[in-house]
């Protein structure tokens, strides 16, 4: 891992690393949506 991140610049580094956070985060939203609507559908039920 640490060889690839040796190969690549700098800045295609930092735009990799945000990028996966923000798919991350993105995946996190969605799960928490997810149990959110989830639970308000068992409490109309």
């Amino acid at each position: 891992m640490t060889i690839y991140i040796e190969m690549l610049p700098l800045e295609q580094v930092r735009w990799i690393i945000l990028n996966m956070v923000y798919i991350l985060s993105l995946r996190n939203i969605v799960i928490g949506l997810k149990s959110v609507y989830s639970l308000g559908e068992e409490k109309n039920n």
